[in-house]
């Protein structure tokens, strides 16, 4: 069963100790114990921020009752919150913050890059079927479906207080790639 929204927002928070904010390696993602509610492990101030800021449905809705909040370390002071937020047609939207804990601590809503043929490159911080590669530290992450059918799959990474764009191939309905962008690194 999942806890009330109230409960959510009571709850107080469970962070570390702040640390100086830095792009190196992050640590192992710090996720909730084996077994524990997924919906725990979101601090306070990002579950604030998504309920009264954004226009998104009930996170705790039954449309989202067995789609968990994607986390996803950054760095010692910085970590990434994909929050359902759209329950769709064939698989939700997730919404992207950052929450950080170091020297100017904050939640911020995090956009990345997107392309689709019909509209080019644009910004927006609604992502499908959000993952995070822990082993990488990276998000990979779909964005929006052509008119073709194709959709947009990209891989960011973290890097100078930012998500950046590795990667990002529109796919076909047969699973054919292709890349539109390709980090030069």
């Amino acid at each position: 069963m999942k806890p009330s929204l109230l409960a959510l927002i009571a709850l107080p928070l469970l962070a570390a100790p702040a640390a100086a904010q830095t792009d190196a390696p992050p640590p192992a993602a710090a996720g909730p114990p084996a077994g524990a509610d997924p919906w725990m492990a979101v601090p306070e101030p990002v579950m604030i921020e998504h309920l009264t800021v954004a226009r998104c449905e009930d996170p705790l809705s039954d449309a989202f009752a067995a789609v968990p909040p994607v986390t996803g370390q950054l760095s010692a002071a910085a970590t990434l919150y994909a929050i359902p937020c759209t329950a769709g047609a064939s698989r939700p939207t997730y919404r992207l913050y950052v929450h950080e804990t170091g020297e100017i601590e904050g939640v911020h809503p995090t956009f990345v890059a997107v392309f689709t043929r019909d509209h080019g490159w644009q910004g927006t911080e609604l992502v499908r079927n959000a993952q995070w590669d822990a082993d990488a530290a990276r998000l990979v992450a779909e964005g929006p479906v052509d008119a073709d059918g194709r959709i947009g799959v990209g891989i960011w990474s973290w890097g100078a207080f930012r998500l950046k764009m590795e990667r990002f191939s529109l796919i076909d309905a047969t699973g054919a790639a292709e890349t539109v962008y390709a980090s030069p690194e």
